[in-house]
């Protein structure tokens, strides 16, 4: 795991995740509730196997339907929900509350919704981020931050016939230094916001232990 850059590319468009108002928040719910299913889906057909009633391991594919599209089992429902709950309600409630806690979990939810962005990942994971995101935006986890950090892969600006003319000639003149095109490297990032992601909020271990025994790769960025 690259605790540095763990990069799970956004794959949902902005149609599907919505910056809700305090008002309109249970109205985008149902909406949000379909792409977590969708995103549970997808982690689902990523595992290399899964488990029938009986126990047994089945493959991928269940009598040519996709187990990605297949139904929930009720206790595949149960997890989702538990991870949708937690999702939307900024670690604070696994699970609905009761009457008696509907107005701490209303009030943590709208907290931790309003002008947040629902969005899932190539990975499967269901997060929330800031209401700028876009699709291939990046989630990432960078040393220092306490939360995980939505990055922009920063791309250059095109390049007009006559800065390439330009390069060209200045490189067979042996001066190799880049010129004004609005190049950027591949490790060139500008920064977004902050997101939360269930699965990346807390590290088991020894975070230093890990890098000293390189069992944890960090990898520089640089955020223009």
């Amino acid at each position: 795991m690259n605790l540095a850059r763990e990069a799970y590319s956004v794959l949902e468009g902005q149609e599907k995740a919505f910056s809700p108002s305090s008002s309109s928040v249970s109205l985008v719910l149902p909406q949000w509730r379909r792409l977590a299913v969708k995103a549970f889906q997808q982690r689902r057909s990523m595992l290399p196997s899964v488990q029938n009633n009986s126990g047994c391991a089945r493959s991928s594919s269940l009598g040519g339907v996709d187990v990605q599209h297949a139904a929930l089992s009720d206790v595949e429902n149960l997890i989702l929900d538990e991870h949708f709950h937690t999702t939307i309600t900024g670690g604070r409630f696994a699970s609905l509350s009761n009457e008696d806690g509907m107005e701490a979990y209303e009030k943590a939810r709208d907290d931790a919704c309003v002008l947040r962005r629902f969005f899932i990942t190539q990975d499967g994971y269901m997060d929330l981020g800031p209401p700028e995101l876009r699709v291939r935006d990046e989630v990432n986890i960078m040393v220092g931050l306490q939360v995980p950090a939505v990055l922009r892969r920063y791309k250059a600006s095109p390049v007009t016939d006559e800065q390439e003319q330009v390069e060209v000639e200045r490189q067979e003149e042996g001066d190799y230094i880049a010129t004004e095109r609005g190049a950027a490297d591949s490790n060139d990032y500008s920064y977004i916001g902050q997101a939360y992601v269930r699965e990346l909020m807390f590290y088991d271990g020894d975070l230093g232990e890990d890098i000293r025994q390189d069992r944890i790769i960090l990898e520089e960025i640089l955020l223009v």
